[in-house]
């Protein structure tokens, strides 16, 4: 079997179905509420998709100014389905400057700037439609930035991945694929044989 080792996806990274509204596809308009995953993408029952998963008891963010207190950004992975479209809508969601490359370098080095500032949790609904119109690689390269950033700046980003309930399995995979992928041409993964 030549498919690449699929990881359970990072602790910063959780996928998360949408309670359906009552939109004829069954879509949940951004910022509606969700039943969350856990961080790594394994569903936990009734609750809601709070970035950063740090909720302390009685429902209110847990303290200390990680990602878990800030405030959601919401993005469209519908506006996202090409590199240009995904880059694009970042730019505007995060209000990145006019100078903003628009290449997954620029991201990165946007993303740690604003880490820098502080926590940053990112909301992404329909995310099975992220990067759908590219080569899985593409989805993979996002993932490695988002990845770099969060071990840059460790409690200080939270992504959720949003779908409807039909499509978290298959995000779920593709989220391990891409990892996989990713993981198969470090050659520091190779190396170690992990």
């Amino acid at each position: 079997m030549n498919e690449p080792h699929q990881p359970a996806p990072p602790a910063w990274l959780t996928i998360a179905t949408a309670v359906p509204s009552g939109d004829a596809a069954g879509r949940t308009p951004p910022g509606a509420p969700a039943r969350a995953a856990a961080p790594g993408g394994d569903a936990a029952p009734g609750g809601d998709a709070a970035p950063g998963g740090d909720a302390a008891p009685g429902g209110d963010a847990a303290p200390g100014g990680d990602a878990g207190t800030a405030p959601p950004v919401p993005l469209d992975g519908a506006a996202g389905r090409t590199r240009a479209g995904l880059l694009a809508a970042l730019a505007g969601a995060l209000r990145l400057p006019a100078h903003f490359g628009h290449n997954w370098d620029a991201l990165s080095d946007s993303l740690r700037d604003l880490l820098a500032a502080g926590p940053l949790a990112l909301l992404v609904d329909r995310a099975g439609e992220l990067l759908a119109d590219e080569p899985p690689a593409q989805f993979a390269s996002l993932l490695t930035v988002l990845d770099d950033a969060a071990t840059e700046a460790p409690g200080r980003l939270r992504v959720v991945l949003r779908t409807d309930p039909a499509g978290a399995d298959p995000l779920r995979r593709r989220v391990r694929y891409a990892l996989g992928a990713r993981d198969a041409t470090n050659p520091a993964e190779r190396a170690s044989g992990a």
